[in-house]
């Protein structure tokens, strides 16, 4: 938000530039969740992603994507602490949600790459994590993109 001279407030556009660093950040945010988490027990977030997949290939894009965000709130959820999860969420609520819910794209790529984050979670290094969150959100932002 930004105060004008009259004292008056107005959204801030932000230009694609930033709003791709802002992704990244949410990746590195993400990146350092799922590395601290990569040795708990992941049932309920590995039954998100399968019941995500069931509704994507049905073509409930809607119920697919609800799983989608759960799945990554699962993930913080998973650490026990509380500010970092609300950070977390607080960053999701903005770009993420809006992306997967409203674009209602079928994305198998995007799908893909948290199927394989699934696989790479249990071994807990921070390198293929990294690649894996930064394809995501690089496939988010192209949708963004795309609808702009």
């Amino acid at each position: 938000i930004e105060r004008l001279p009259n004292r008056h407030m107005v959204v801030a556009a932000l230009g694609t530039e930033k709003i791709k660093s802002i992704m990244g950040m949410i990746a590195a945010m993400e990146t350092e969740i799922v590395v601290q988490g990569s040795q708990l027990p992941g049932d309920e977030a590995e039954g998100l992603l399968t019941k995500m997949q069931q509704e994507f290939k049905q073509g409930n894009l809607e119920l697919a994507a609800e799983y989608e965000l759960e799945y990554h709130s699962e993930l913080v959820r998973m650490l026990d602490i509380t500010y970092l999860e609300q950070l977390f969420h607080k960053a999701l609520d903005g770009y993420v949600s809006y992306i997967v819910k409203m674009a209602q794209t079928n994305s198998p790529a995007r799908y893909h790459c948290l199927l394989r984050l699934s696989q790479l979670r249990g071994g807990g290094e921070p390198e293929p994590i990294r690649g894996c969150l930064q394809e995501y959100y690089e496939e988010l932002f192209k949708t963004l993109d795309r609808r702009e």
